[in-house]
């Protein structure tokens, strides 16, 4: 359904976007994952048709966007990370003029449906202004789905809402993602972890990795999450310790009441070695647990790469 080829984008001496490809069919929900100025709202902004490429291409149902604009907006939800909201009118008023400039014939009809879609029935009266960040969210959401576009895009959605806001919100999306291809970018973890079908990690203008969280956390690069207790160490000696080891990253460490916890990240399953070189130490072995990588160690590996 999209198709981004060799996407290049540049601010003058400056590339943002560096051979972006990526295939997105109907009907997923995908995370754009990555650090600040990765290049996840540039790549929104070209395929919402706010920006051109400097080079590449994307293409939505075969159609260039920037070669076919207009058609590809039509086919188009877009909630940027500011809501484009207007302050002074009631909220009713407000999607009532989204919903005469996008065309929409049984309006009425329409603006219900929405309100009760995006839980903002409530406030349908109030104006814009009054309105919690979590509730002007709602409504920017209803103006992106007005025209039932087939592709709802949402450039940090979540961003500056209380944890109740965010989990009603990531609500939202799961339930429009049953009928829409939804793509959003968030540099959340766990917001793309509830709510995505497929991670797209981006990082210094690349696609750094791709598929799902599940895929990527059971895939080598990911390795496995080691959470051990240990008594007798001080933090120094852990560090010297599991130094030895190669392709082991020491993630935390800490002095706890039972003893000294480490939780490292290792490629292969290395516990009978960690085992077998303790007993040549006095320490004692109290725990330990392998656990799956997280989505959020697997971020913090990748996009560490290359530094």
């Amino acid at each position: 359904m999209i198709s981004i080829e060799n996407l290049v984008k540049d601010y003058g001496d400056t590339r943002a976007l560096d051979g972006i490809n990526v295939e997105i069919p109907r009907g997923q929900v995908i995370g754009l994952l990555g650090p600040n100025g990765a290049g996840k709202s540039t790549t929104l902004r070209i395929l919402t048709g706010f920006i051109p490429p400097s080079s590449g291409s994307i293409r939505v149902k075969g159609l260039d966007v920037t070669e076919h604009p207009t058609e590809v907006k039509k086919m188009i939800g877009y909630l940027p990370e500011s809501a484009p909201l207007y302050s002074e009118m009631l909220v009713y008023d407000y999607l009532n003029y989204i919903a005469d400039i996008r065309g929409i014939r049984q309006k009425a009809d329409r603006i219900i449906e929405l309100s009760e879609l995006c839980g903002i029935t409530n406030v349908m009266h109030r104006p814009v202004r009054n309105l919690s960040k979590g509730y002007k969210q709602r409504v920017g959401l209803a103006q992106a789905l007005m025209a039932d576009p087939e592709i709802l895009v949402l450039d940090e959605p979540t961003s500056g809402l209380d944890p109740n806001q965010i989990v009603e919100i990531r609500s939202i999306i799961r339930e429009i993602g049953k009928e829409k291809t939804v793509i959003f970018s968030t540099h959340i973890l766990s917001e793309a972890e509830a709510a995505c079908s497929r991670v797209v990690i981006i990082n210094k203008g690349s696609v750094a990795a791709d598929g799902s969280t599940e895929m990527l956390k059971n895939a080598e690069e990911g390795g496995r999450s080691l959470e051990l207790l240990i008594e007798g160490p001080s933090e120094k000696d852990a560090e010297s310790f599991f130094g030895a080891f190669d392709d082991v990253s020491l993630d935390d460490i800490f002095q706890n009441g039972d003893g000294l916890k480490a939780v490292i990240n290792c490629k292969n399953d290395i516990r009978k070695e960690i085992y077998l070189k303790l007993k040549d130490t006095d320490w004692i072995l109290l725990e330990m647990v392998q656990k799956k990588q997280s989505l959020e160690n697997i971020f913090r590996v990748i996009t560490r790469e290359g530094e």
